[in-house]
């Protein structure tokens, strides 16, 4: 990824970060979408501030910075968004150094439209990261253990069927103490 600007159309897994540099009491209204009657009377400030057409509100995530103080932003952007721990590690003492707010944009957030980046103030791009990559798949470890022939001997009866079985000797049995207790007892 040679310009951190720069948002190709197929662009997956790249996260960027920025500073927002506003006052806490004007953070609600610059991340605001506001909509008006007419189709045109559509305003983002923190869209307009990126300087792009096309943002899809739902990845983007602004984060006061406190919220995060014992957890860090370091720590959220790898286990939040899946950044490469090695690549982030270099801007330890940076990522540290921020304060306020900051406004993390995914790569879903450009909705696949190919389009170049232009923050302007309140917003400072901090930095560009790539996710890890995926753990490549393990393949079967070769076990002498596990190669052989199964021996072939006698199949053991099923245990349903032997319990059904007896089921049917028990009833037979009942059926003939009954018959016997009726035969003894019509008989008087």
């Amino acid at each position: 990824m040679t310009d951190p600007l720069a948002v190709s159309a197929h662009e997956r897994g790249v996260t960027r970060v920025f500073a927002l540099n506003l006052p806490k009491e004007q953070i609600a209204t610059f991340v605001k979408e506001t909509y008006g009657p007419g189709d045109d009377d559509y305003d983002w400030p923190l869209r307009n501030a990126l300087g792009i057409d096309a943002l899809d509100h739902d990845f983007v995530e602004v984060i006061d910075l406190s919220d995060l103080s014992e957890y860090g932003l370091l720590q959220y952007l790898i286990d939040g968004h899946g950044v490469d721990a090695k690549q982030i590690a270099p801007d330890a003492a940076r990522l540290s150094a921020i304060t306020g707010h900051v406004v993390i944009v995914s790569s879903s957030a450009f909705g696949q439209f190919a389009q170049t980046l232009a923050p302007k103030p309140p917003l400072d791009l901090v930095a560009t990261y790539r996710e890890a990559p995926p753990i490549p798949p393990m393949d079967a470890l070769p076990s002498e253990s596990a190669k052989g022939a199964l021996e072939t001997g006698e199949t053991a009866q099923a245990p349903g069927s032997l319990n059904r079985g007896l089921l049917i000797v028990v009833v037979a049995l009942a059926v003939v103490v009954l018959a016997v207790l009726w035969l003894v007892g019509g008989g008087s």
